[in-house]
């Protein structure tokens, strides 16, 4: 269900970390986040707007858990400046199934994060110069 469409790959399960979901502390540790996310997911977007920082969202437009357009796009529409790349074709488990895409995804987004954190520090030493 997870990588679909994409076939789940071969080695994910020792490669790919699958194995690690089943240690009890991390399948413990999961399980916490999931109920916290119930209290937490229903207020989240209203504070979209106050990100300052770079954002960016990776989507396959056939997650058959997020859908693109109802998250990526309602999140790109309340986050100024929010880079939002949608894969093709592409499942939830994107970064596994297509990892030359999602890595040049991460780089962009370093880079962008990078440019903004030295912009912010200009701007505070000029600040504290006067």
């Amino acid at each position: 269900m997870a990588f679909g469409p994409d076939p789940v790959a071969p080695d994910y399960a020792t490669r790919g970390g699958g194995l690690l979901n089943l240690r009890p502390r991390s399948f413990i540790n999961a399980s916490r986040d999931l109920l916290a996310a119930n209290e937490d997911l229903a207020n989240m977007h209203r504070r979209y707007p106050e990100l300052k920082m770079p954002v960016g969202v990776l989507f396959g437009t056939a997650d058959r858990l997020l859908d693109a357009a109802q998250h990526g796009a309602t999140m790109a529409a309340k986050v100024s400046g929010l880079d939002l790349e949608l894969i093709e074709g592409g499942g939830h488990m994107i970064l596994i199934s297509a990892p030359e895409r999602s890595a040049a995804f991460i780089k962009r987004m370093a880079q962008r994060a990078a440019t903004s954190a030295a912009q912010t520090s200009a701007r505070i030493n000029k600040m504290t110069e006067q």
